[in-house]
């Protein structure tokens, strides 16, 4: 199954400025906010001294209030609960939760390059493993299993023969399972962004993955038949100076991503890397101009019971 993308896809519509800003303020009502009315978790001073990784664990919990999804707050209080991050890259997520909940056990997995160098507390746990292998645990290991932001890292057909498959084994029978992923393409957009994303949803096709993933998770979960109902929950996160803070944070985010990208990208474009920086200038002026923004998702399950998977 190759991964498929129509250059008509909606996304690419460019939407009236007084749309594209509702959309933004519908994902900025607080999920979860505090007794005095404030926001439960706030974005950081500034950013500078932070790695892209850190800023997007940072804008994620600030535009959901919360650091996941799944109703496992009762069970992470557990002295027995065990807890999964998949992908964990520095740690920030694993940090956070393991002090949060000093009951239970974190383990986080990754490839060396992005494991955290820092030491880990009593309840923290990392192990080196290349994902695409499978996960190195047995079935029915953990109480709760998360995963964020893979999509360029994973072909859709690994997210299908594997990594999905994988995810719900180690989950224990009433387990959880939540995975948060972004959407490449970008709403209310200029004409030089629809060209970048259009070249960049094209570009990771061509490689087999897939810009628009969430669009094929629910399949791929339910076609394991061992979950109940799967959940979605919906986000806009708006790109500039014009959606304040976090706007600005979100945009330096994926300049640095898309600044990653410069040399295969550009090489896929046919321009060269000077005309590729012109392209991320505009880029970033467009996004203030149009009132850009982009869309994440959380999806969330629970591994059937024993006596539901016995049938």
């Amino acid at each position: 199954m190759g991964a498929t993308f129509s250059v008509n896809d909606p996304h690419y519509v460019s939407y009236p400025r007084e749309i594209a800003e509702q959309e933004y303020r519908n994902s900025e009502e607080r999920a979860r906010p505090s007794k005095n009315g404030l926001p439960k978790y706030d974005m950081p001073d500034n950013i500078s001294d932070l790695e892209r990784l850190e800023t997007q664990h940072y804008l994620m919990r600030y535009l959901w209030q919360s650091n996941f999804e799944a109703p496992v707050d009762e069970v992470l209080k557990s002295s027995d609960a065990k807890v999964l991050d998949v992908g964990c890259g520095h740690g920030t997520w694993i940090f956070e939760l393991a002090q949060e909940y000093p009951n239970a056990q974190f383990t986080g997995i990754d490839t060396e390059s992005f494991l955290p160098k820092r030491e880990a507390s009593d309840n923290v746990n990392f192990l080196e493993h290349d994902l695409l292998h499978g996960l190195p645990f047995s079935d029915n290991t953990f109480d709760f299993v998360h995963m964020r932001f893979l999509t360029q890292y994973i072909s859709e057909k690994t997210w299908e023969d594997v990594i999905v498959k994988e995810l719900v084994r180690v989950a224990k029978p009433g387990g959880w399972i939540e995975i948060v992923e972004f959407d490449y393409p970008h709403y209310s957009a200029g004409p030089k962004t629809r060209k970048f994303t259009k070249a960049a949803m094209e570009f990771l096709a061509s490689k087999g993955f897939n810009g628009l993933l969430s669009l094929k998770l629910p399949s791929f979960l339910k076609a394991t038949d061992q979950v109940d109902e799967i959940r979605k929950h919906d986000k806009s996160i708006a790109l500039g100076k014009w959606a304040g803070k976090v706007g600005e944070f979100a945009i330096q985010d994926m300049a640095l991503l898309v600044t990653e990208l410069r040399g295969e990208l550009s090489s896929f474009m046919n321009i060269s890397e000077a005309e590729y920086d012109q392209l991320l200038e505009s880029y970033k002026e467009e996004v203030e101009k149009y009132r850009t923004f982009f869309k994440t998702h959380r999806f969330f399950t629970q591994k059937k019971d024993a006596s539901k998977l016995e049938k």
